[in-house]
């Protein structure tokens, strides 16, 4: 059925070749959920940063905070003066 399906809309739906992929790898009918967290979640929560556009900034007074001697050297975000993120 699955088959037949990706078949009748392999020109009008754009996931029909998605379909026929998964179909071909025996995993057409099932269904689950995928998620993942990153490592910039991961510094978010650990640094408390508010915004992960501060990541992939080149704001200078960001970057300066996390320049330190040893990796052990304890970090924590300050908030600058300055709120505008620089992409």
């Amino acid at each position: 059925m699955i088959g037949q399906l990706s078949q009748k809309c392999a020109n009008s739906c754009p996931f029909a070749l998605e379909m026929q992929l998964l179909v071909s790898a025996g995993a057409g009918n099932k269904v689950g959920w995928a998620f993942g967290l990153g490592l910039d979640r991961l510094a978010m929560k650990l640094y408390s940063i508010p915004d992960i556009r501060l990541l992939w900034s080149q704001n200078p007074e960001f970057i300066e905070q996390f320049k330190v001697p040893t990796p052990d050297t304890p970090v924590t975000y300050k908030v600058s003066g300055q709120s505008s993120i620089h992409t």
